[in-house]
């Protein structure tokens, strides 16, 4: 009980937590210290990391983001003592935001990725949600109460958390909303201070400076620079000012805001020069405020993210040096002048191709006479479309003056290059040149890849496990199909459990058909949903930067009493160069063996599917986001609807769809009408849709071999958007 004039022991933790926060903010770094760039990467380490390893080394930043891969943590602080690595676990970090109890919805999130967390004392902070999404007052309560149960459960644990992690342009500022927003975050705000918390928020720009106020008595923008409306309107007069992670920048599509370009990622639009130079204008406002640790520059070596990755030479070195020593690279104002223009050699001019690989090459081009701004890098354009409206093919920074493509389809292209010179000025395109590809048949005959340690005899040697989710990965030497061991998974909830590993680089062939198979022997397996034990196959390039589809066969459910084997033959596809082979106990609870993966006994031959056979329409997707009656207020927006999976109606995988959007019932004549998606998900990015009008969508499904499900029902959409409103597609 606290008397009248008393001072509570809760409000004397509270005054010795916000006083130790504001310490920290105020003496974070030293005076030489402050000086020093804030710019860093957020990274998954993809292939090795060769671009974040030498980043780190070299430039020894004062934070990192680190995505899905945390056992680098260790490392990371040996090689730069008090940097501040923030940590986003994907898998199970979406979920349907504001939906149910937020103290429950915390309590699920832990659960999920409670695990992982505790192997990883390393990482100093950690990501629940990412960009939530546009939220009003009532909204940014519920998140904060969200939020705020989730700061107290990684304390109990002794780790800390980064809150927020809002996107760019989705929260009102005071300034325009008298505080309402922030002030009804004031739950984790309060609940972060007392536990060591920071606050995480993504800022990008079309440039990055675009739509910047030019007041540089404050330097507040309404995109890159925001973040500074929030601290000097709310924070600081409230004496609630948390250490700041910018926990994703860049370049990226904002939607229409005044001054700014819609180019999503920086590789559409910009040299690897002006971008760098866009890093720095923006370091240069970080370097400012002493509250800002850092901002994690999305991305590099993240998979799928090919126009946002930094991962040029260039680039690389010279962000390397500049976060190091504080160079910048030279002015391209130094060097104007393109480079020459290359030469094309082979293929000749209207060649006709009946095999592969093909080999595209040119002359060699020197910047020496032109400015001096070696090494040159090349950029390949392969199109059916003599304008290249949407090449095939495009490589926008090759090394070498050649390429070597192992699969097209058959038909007329056109081909050119161009230089460009380190400094990113491009020279004129080359003459075009044409190729008629008449090349054979493929041998329809199936290849089976053997796979390193495919018995398991070696442990897991080869293999890796998503240690992401809360199950149990081991070797069984007491339960085997052939030999002496098998792998296990058990699980005792639903998660998306797997063993995987890659095929060696270059190994596929784009139109090669191939065979997979896996021995497997359940127990106890319950499904919630697709996909259970399975044997899954995804197709990518060989830095898996690009993905081009999966497919994968289910086992059985419940207890078997012996082995059964998993087989599928597939085609792979247009671009693919590896394949990723998944062993999968995926949204089921019990216990699987895997054994004998790709090694082939004497049974008999498989024959292969006669894809014109199957004349069963897939089934019809079910729309899923935006709900029926759904208020758009903002863009761009990611349309989705259930993954549909032909097994039971013909086998024809995999599946593509086809999605309409129209402002009538009737789609007779559709604003959006985009079919041959790969993935369940359409990204409404900008174009001729009107604000404050109504819309209508659907989608349907299509096999391999041409048969079309029905549409789905119709969802009614409005699209609201807000003046000014600035959003960036989930990640």
């Amino acid at each position: 009980m606290c008397c009248k004039g008393e001072v509570s022991f809760t409000t004397v933790v509270v005054i010795f937590f916000l006083v130790t926060c504001l310490f920290f903010v105020e003496n974070f770094y030293s005076h030489e210290e402050k000086s020093r760039s804030k710019l860093s990467i957020h990274t998954s380490f993809v292939n090795g990391g060769k671009y974040s390893w030498e980043f780190i080394k070299g430039g020894k930043p004062r934070c990192v983001k680190l995505l899905d891969r945390f056992d680098v943590a260790r490392e990371i602080k040996n090689l730069v003592p008090g940097i501040v690595i923030i940590g986003r676990i994907w898998k199970g970090s979406h979920g349907s935001v504001l939906d149910g109890d937020p103290v429950e919805r915390a309590r699920e999130w832990w659960s999920v990725q409670g695990a992982t967390i505790k192997l990883y004392p390393e990482v100093d902070y950690w990501e629940g949600y990412n960009e939530p999404g546009y939220l009003n007052p009532v909204e940014m309560a519920w998140y904060a109460e969200f939020e705020a149960e989730r700061v107290r459960i990684l304390s109990n644990h002794g780790r800390r958390a980064c809150i927020g992690n809002f996107a760019t342009g989705n929260i009102d500022t005071p300034d325009v909303d008298g505080g309402a927003s922030w002030r009804a975050f004031e739950k984790a705000l309060d609940a972060a201070l007392l536990h060591g918390g920071v606050l995480g928020l993504h800022e990008y720009g079309c440039p990055m400076s675009c739509a910047f106020s030019g007041d540089v008595s404050t330097g507040e923008g309404w995109l890159c620079g925001r973040y500074r409306k929030v601290y000097k309107y709310y924070l600081i007069p409230n004496d609630k000012v948390i250490p700041l992670v910018i926990t994703e920048c860049g370049v990226d599509n904002v939607g229409n805001v005044s001054g700014c370009c819609s180019y999503s990622g920086w590789k559409l639009g910009y040299s690897w020069l002006e971008y760098i130079n866009q890093l720095i204008w923006y370091d240069s406002i970080l370097k400012v405020d002493d509250y800002v640790i850092g901002a994690t520059i999305f991305s590099l070596e993240i998979p799928g993210w090919e126009n946002y990755d930094i991962g040029v030479p260039e680039l690389m070195f010279w962000l390397t040096k500049y976060v190091a020593t504080g160079e910048a690279p030279p002015s391209k104002m130094s060097d104007m002048m393109p480079p020459p223009t290359p030469k094309i050699y082979s293929p000749a001019d209207n060649v006709v191709i009946t095999s592969f690989p093909v080999v595209f090459s040119w002359s060699e081009v020197d910047d020496t006479d032109t400015g001096g701004s070696d090494p040159c890098f090349y950029e390949l354009q392969v199109d059916d479309d003599f304008n290249f409206s949407v090449p095939d093919i495009i490589h926008p920074w090759l090394p070498e003056r050649k390429y070597s493509l192992s699969f097209i389809p058959n038909g007329t292209y056109y081909w050119r290059v161009r230089a460009k010179d380190s400094v990113g000025n491009a020279s004129s395109w080359s003459e075009k040149h044409t190729v008629i590809v008449d090349a054979a048949v493929v041998d329809t005959s199936p290849v089976v890849l053997k796979l390193q340690n495919g018995t398991f005899e070696e442990g897991l040697s080869g293999w890796t496990s998503h240690y992401l989710v809360p199950a149990t990965y081991s070797i069984d030497t007491s339960v085997a199909h052939r030999g002496n061991s098998s792998a296990k998974i058990h699980c005792s909830v639903p998660t998306g459990a797997h063993f995987w590993q890659a095929t060696p680089e270059s190994s596929i062939t784009p139109g090669q058909w191939y065979k997979f198979s896996v021995w497997v022997k359940t127990e106890d397996v319950v499904k919630c949903m697709p996909v259970g034990a399975a044997l899954r196959i995804s197709w990518a390039n060989n830095d898996f930067t690009r993905f081009y589809g999966d497919c994968h066969v289910e086992g059985s459910t419940g207890t078997t009493t012996g082995w059964s084997k998993l087989e599928m033959v597939v085609q792979a596809p247009f671009g693919a160069e590896r394949a990723q082979v998944a062993l999968l106990l995926e949204n089921a609870t019990g216990s699987v063996w895997f054994d004998d993966v790709n090694v082939e006994e004497n049974v008999a031959p498989v024959v292969l599917p006669v894809l014109t056979a199957d004349i069963t329409p897939p089934p019809t997707p079910i729309l899923k986001k935006p709900p029926n009656g759904y208020i758009i207020k903002s863009l761009p927006y990611i349309f989705e609807w259930s993954r549909v999976d032909d097994n039971a109606t013909g086998g024809s995988n995999p599946c593509t769809y086809h999605i309409q959007i129209d402002d009538s019932q009737e789609f007779d004549s559709p604003e959006v009408d985009e079919s041959g998606l790969i993935e369940s998900r359409y990204y409404l990015i900008v174009g001729g849709l009107r604000s404050s009008s109504i819309y209508y969508w659907r989608v349907s499904a299509e096999d391999s071999v041409g048969n079309k499900s029905s549409w789905s029902k119709v969802y009614k959409v409005t699209i609201k958007l807000r003046s000014g409103r600035c959003n960036k597609v989930e990640r």
